[in-house]
């Protein structure tokens, strides 16, 4: 329990290689579509008021509707590190369901599985696999199993279920920590 509190807290103390201000990148090649509203009233409205796209979850923002919506309640993310990252955690986040309009989670990500990814040989490696509980904690962190110890430039979320919405799964945001083994040079 001690070196469980220990590792979260470690978790802190490294950068979050996800975010887009250090170099954070979403794969949109391996990463599942943005939702689109199917009525036509909807997708009149969406001209006016885009999708946040994939990258948002990149970012800091828990406002409700700063999130990118996967379509589906099943999909995936794939990040691109700015360097090799030896990963040590992952935190989830979603919006406080009470700031909702309608205090409902069924949105957020459930179950969910976390891949270290080779993209010059398409190897995943599994992370660990997870449940979001966001009616016990909006920011939850996911300590890593990666044994043995690897670097890796993408990382891989797998979203297996969300709370019950069956159109889409909001994601808020990502964060990948861990420590930095090789810079890359350009």
């Amino acid at each position: 329990m001690l070196s469980e509190l220990r590792a979260r807290q470690e978790c802190y103390q490294t950068p979050d290689w996800a975010r887009k201000s250090i170099g954070g990148t979403i794969d949109l090649h391996r990463t599942s579509p943005t939702y689109t509203f199917k009525c036509w009233f909807c997708w009149l409205h969406s001209f006016i008021v885009p999708m946040n796209p994939p990258d948002t979850i990149l970012q800091p923002g828990d406002s409700p509707g700063q999130c990118w919506p996967m379509e589906g309640h099943q999909g995936q993310v794939v990040i691109g590190l700015p360097a090799e990252i030896l990963p040590s955690c992952v935190i989830l986040e979603h919006v406080d369901p009470g700031l909702t309009p309608a205090a409902s989670p069924s949105s957020a990500p459930k179950e969910f599985a976390v891949f270290g990814l080779d993209v010059d040989s398409e190897e995943e490696v599994p992370l660990g696999s997870f449940t979001f509980d966001v009616q016990k904690a909006f920011l939850d962190i996911f300590l890593l199993q990666n044994h043995p110890a690897r670097a890796f430039r993408h990382i891989k979320v797998l979203v297996q279920s969300n709370w019950g919405h069956p159109e889409y799964t909001c994601i808020y945001r990502v964060q990948v920590h861990g420590k930095m083994v090789k810079k890359l040079t350009v």
